[in-house]
């Protein structure tokens, strides 16, 4: 039997088949390899209404499953919110009316997230406490906050005699 005849049978087909699978499988485990666990991810995980991204590789409305990078400029409109998840453990869920920049370092660096946020509010919350090396911090025009692994809302706003305020809630864990 000459190899396309081979081919057209059943047998044929299955093995070939099974060959592109097999290729497909090693190709990705050596893609999850190459990131290694400093691999760096913040990517909309859910949103409603209108939310707007500015950056270097983002510009307009958000949709859910966009990769989000440092330096992006995000604002969550009236009657909007925004879910973001970052390396699959860190959730922050903006609030109408929010305002903030990313900044998070590069794959393989040393691991930190900041979030600068100058308007509105967020939950942000950490499934995981964070290595040793690693930092989270949520920085507002008159606090900053550092965590490991907690639960926590901050709100800013600017009060009635002109000064910025911001509100600290703790669910769980340490701010």
């Amino acid at each position: 039997m000459k190899i396309g005849d081979f081919l057209k049978t059943t047998k044929g087909k299955v093995v070939t088949l099974a060959s592109g699978a097999g290729v497909i499988a090693v190709g990705i485990a050596v893609a999850v390899l190459m990131q290694g666990s400093g691999y760096r991810s913040i990517a909309v995980n859910g949103l409603e209404g209108t939310v707007n991204v500015t950056g270097e590789k983002n510009n307009g409305n958000a949709y859910v499953g966009q990769n989000l990078y440092s330096g992006d400029d995000v604002t969550v409109a009236s009657a909007s919110s925004l879910t973001m998840c970052m390396d699959g453990d860190k959730y922050v869920y903006a609030d109408a009316d929010t305002h903030f920049s990313l900044e998070a370092s590069k794959p393989k660096d040393d691991s930190r997230i900041k979030i600068n946020l100058d308007a509105g509010s967020e939950l942000n919350e950490l499934k995981n406490k964070l290595a040793d090396g690693e930092s989270y911090v949520v920085d507002t025009p008159n606090s900053t906050m550092s965590v490991r692994g907690t639960t926590f809302r901050v709100t800013v706003y600017k009060g009635e005699d002109g000064l910025w305020y911001t509100l600290l809630e703790v669910i769980n864990g340490t701010v």
